[in-house]
């Protein structure tokens, strides 16, 4: 039996989340954020008022649907698991549905006949699938239509054309589409070898789930070694996103450009494109930056890419929305480019937003409104009438794996050009690890299509990422940040394997030393003498797909031992240490947190020898290149404190060689045997010591003016300036306090005041109806709060931290002036107290 509920009011999210789903107003985190329309809404038509639509997804894409089924009047219903009743877009909707528990967490979005059940109970007229789960579901399209209810989509003869790689292949063949060699759907590994070996297909080569999408359930194989174990990663991932687990073969196109083509057809024999996406920038075959249109792309190169989808889509008497996907060998601006036909995705994509701004066209609402019935030329929308409008930039942010699971800071950002469709987050919200690491797309746009234009649009993008706060969560702001800043993607140089062969953009630790110069060599490996215990954890909440050693197994260092999916991605848990498995505390199919110890290790961990000859090749660069005049820079590090962190006196300095890379010193974490020595032990006692003497201060600080001060001040019934902070930020959040030590170690002595706890003001950022905000209040038992030159040298540093950073400021004013024998320093010029007012003013 199923269980409902019947409206979104009934799940009550806190009050700094509170939402509006209107299309044109946002309300998040107690900030109101503006969103226009876009240019070719149809908000005005009124087919589907007070219509039913069920919103078959979760996350992003269901708040987004329900954002255009809100627009053009109808009424929307969102589903959920039972391990997912607390996600955000269960509220967007006007009612939800909370479905039966299944045997994993994304099983009831899997579930054809009971969301078919669903929508017969609930009366619903359409329901809309999303991207995803059951979104290119044939079966689930068919079950629908037997039971009235309208798809949003294809209908599920196509689904099952696309659906079926192969048949798509031979379709796209048919209709003059250039297509790689591949294979029929293999049932083995052994399969695949003899297709690569009997040279039916050429290595490199990819397997690919035949009835997948999205970049999951794909490998790459260079060497025949490696078919056997990716065959079966790739088959168990496909099984586990996509309920099937077929696989085929293709020829490997590798130094390509991914661009794919947005089409719309209403099924009335009429197919319109709304241009190209590039979206090149990949890892893993996950997208991550998008761009609509492609740069520079030749006018002929583009006309042929158009001309493919919209003749592949008419020959198969498309309907609804969809994409072309394309690989390009070659120049964007080449016209003699060649490119091949790689699949379909027969539903909306994640990056239609990018392409909405590029033409100002709601791909959802027309998805909903074909659906009812209406034509192209209904909606205005004729090949002559769409035109490209502007360069945008779509980037994807996502969790990453880490240790943290609850957001103690969620900030969106807002402004001219800037779009945000997301997954619903607020601060204090704990995102649930077992689906789809989408946390939303920022989209940034700049009018206009040429160079400059793209180039503001991707200024645009780095000013929103700054914009963009995500704290608690691992997350991939900074790297999208590298990525939008990196040469390559700047001069429009990237391929498909751009974050392939630069590691490092999107993990630093993972530089390379890359010079010309420098003959690196390879370093020794040696082992500890020490021998440890070491404890596997997940990364993150997921679930274990493949138990790959057992107790008593030898290990090298980098043996995986348990494969993990964890956010729809598999992880690998691979071994820190050279020894043997001693304990194994997981099963297949289990599902297990991030703080389980799911396999325990003994063995020796790895100690790096420096090579010699790398340390005197940098140093003879050095020399050479100041010989020669060249550019090459010694980096030098004049950080005090580094003297207390440093493992040894054998530190080397970074040098930066004049091709714009970096040699580097290897830095890895010391074995446990060498973190228990003498030295670190004093280390760690100085530093116990330092912690311990902060303590004491603080402790000291926080009494304010002293046991008399305090109590005249209660007596008066005033509270104490940290307690009108806490009184005023939001319940739980964090204040960081700035300057607390500030007046202390004598600096008035001389006027016999042996302290100034804090200067006389407690100043800091805190949380206000969720709104980062810097907040100065006056303490009245520091000497009435009269304001020495210390007090007015913090509180302009406070307001130049709120200007810096946009920070609203809040005053909580208890101050007698100025200390009077003082105020010769207080008062010289605007600079010094009369500033604190030009600001405020200002």
């Amino acid at each position: 039996m199923l269980r409902l509920r019947h409206t979104f009011r009934r799940h009550v999210l806190p009050h700094a989340a509170v939402r509006s789903i209107s299309y044109t107003r946002l309300i998040l985190n107690g900030r109101h954020y503006q969103r226009a329309p876009l240019p070719q809404s149809f908000a005005h038509d009124t087919l589907l008022h007070e219509k039913k639509i069920l919103i078959a997804n979760r996350g992003e894409i269901a708040i987004r649907i329900a954002r255009a089924v809100k627009s053009l009047g109808a009424k929307s219903i969102a589903v959920c698991a039972p391990e997912d009743v607390s996600s955000p877009h269960v509220s967007f909707a006007d009612e939800s549905v909370v479905l039966p528990q299944g045997k994993t967490a994304i099983a009831p979005y899997l579930d054809v006949k009971g969301l078919t059940e669903v929508a017969l109970e609930r009366g619903i007229d359409y329901v809309h699938p999303g991207y995803g789960f059951l979104s290119e579901s044939a079966d689930f399209a068919q079950s629908l239509e037997n039971s009235g209810v309208t798809w949003v989509g294809p209908p599920p003869d196509v689904l099952r054309l696309f659906g079926d790689k192969i048949r798509a292949r031979a379709l796209a063949s048919q209709s003059g589409v250039p297509v790689v060699r591949g294979s029929n759907n293999l049932t083995s590994s052994d399969e695949c070898l003899g297709l690569l070996k009997n040279g039916d297909v050429s290595l490199p080569a990819i397997m690919k789930a035949a009835y997948g999408g999205g970049g999951r359930g794909m490998r790459i194989v260079r060497e025949l070694s490696q078919v056997p174990s990716s065959f079966d990663s790739c088959q168990r991932e496909a099984l586990t996103a996509f309920g099937r687990d077929e696989v085929f073969l293709e020829e490997f196109w590798e130094n390509t450009k991914h661009l794919e083509v947005q089409i719309v057809a209403d099924g009335q024999g009429n197919v319109i494109h709304l241009y190209e996406r590039d979206c090149t920038v990949q890892h893993r075959h996950q997208k991550v930056i998008e761009l609509a249109p492609a740069r520079n792309i030749h006018p002929n190169l583009r006309e042929r890419l158009l001309d493919c989808a919209v003749t592949l889509a008419k020959n198969c008497n498309y309907k609804g929305a969809g994409t072309v996907e394309f690989l390009v060998r070659g120049e964007l601006d080449s016209s003699d480019s060649d490119f091949v036909f790689m699949e379909v995705n027969p539903r909306v994509q994640v990056e239609h937003t990018v392409t909405e701004e590029a033409t100002g066209v709601d791909i959802v609402q027309t998805q909903l409104l074909i659906a009812g019935g209406r034509s192209l030329e209904d909606l205005g929308l004729t090949q002559e009438n769409i035109q490209l409008r502007q360069h945008s930039l779509q980037a994807r942010i996502t969790m990453m794996p880490g240790k943290g699971e609850i957001l103690d800071l969620y900030e969106e950002p807002a402004g001219d050009g800037v779009r945000c469709d997301t997954a619903g987050w607020y601060t204090n919200f704990k995102p649930n690890q077992m689906y789809d690491p989408l946390v939303g797309k920022l989209i940034c746009s700049s009018p206009g299509l040429k160079s400059e234009d793209f180039e503001k649009a991707r200024e645009l993008m780095l000013r929103s990422l700054k914009g963009f706060k995500i704290k608690g969560v691992a997350n991939n702001i900074d790297a999208v940040e590298r990525i939008l800043t990196h040469h390559e993607f700047i001069d429009n140089r990237v391929n498909t394997s751009f974050l392939a062969d630069n590691p490092e953009v999107l993990d630093p630790s993972k530089a390379r030393i890359q010079s010309n110069h420098i003959d690196h060599g390879s370093a020794k490996r040696k082992y500890s003498e020490e021998k440890i215990t070491f404890e596997l954890t997940p990364p993150m909440t997921g679930n274990v797909l493949e138990v790959k050693r057992n107790v008593g197994d030898e290990v090298e260092i980098g043996d995986v031992v348990v494969v993990l999916s964890a956010m729809k991605i598999e992880t690998e848990m691979v071994s820190p240490v050279k020894g043997i498995v001693k304990e194994i505390h997981c099963k297949e199919g289990e599902q297990v947190p991030g703080d389980k110890v799911v396999a325990v290790l003994e063995g020796y961990e790895e100690i790096l020898i420096d090579a010699p000859h790398l340390k005197d090749k940098v140093k003879d660069a050095a020399v050479k290149a100041e010989r020669e005049g060249s550019s090459y820079s010694r980096i030098g590090i004049s950080d005090p404190t580094l003297d207390v962190w440093k493992v040894s006196d054998d530190f080397e300095p970074l040098y930066s060689i004049n091709d714009g890379s970096s040699a580097l010193p290897i830095i890895r974490s010391p074995p446990s045997s060498q973190m228990n020595d003498r030295k670190s032990s004093e280390r760690r006692r100085r530093n116990e010591m330092l912690k311990n003497e902060l303590s004491e201060r603080l402790k000291k600080v926080y009494l304010g003016g002293g046991d008399r001060a305090l109590a005249l001040h209660k007596k008066r019934g005033k509270m104490l300036p940290r307690e009108r902070i806490t009184a005023i930020t939001d319940p739980g959040s964090a204040f960081l306090e700035i300057g607390a030590l500030a007046g202390g170690n004598g600096l008035y002595a001389s006027e016999g005041i042996e302290d100034l706890p804090s200067g006389g003001i407690v100043a800091g950022i805190g949380l206000v109806h969720g709104r980062e905000v810097m907040i100065v209040a006056n303490d009245a038992t520091v000497k009435g709060g009269t304001y020495f030159p210390i007090t007015v040298k913090k509180h302009l540093r406070a307001q130049q931290i709120a200007a810096e950073n946009r920070l609203p400021c809040i005053y909580l004013v208890d101050s007698g002036g100025a200390y009077l024998p003082k105020q010769a320093e207080v008062f010289p010029d605007k600079e010094h107290f009369g500033r604190i007012f030009f600001n405020q003013v200002g």
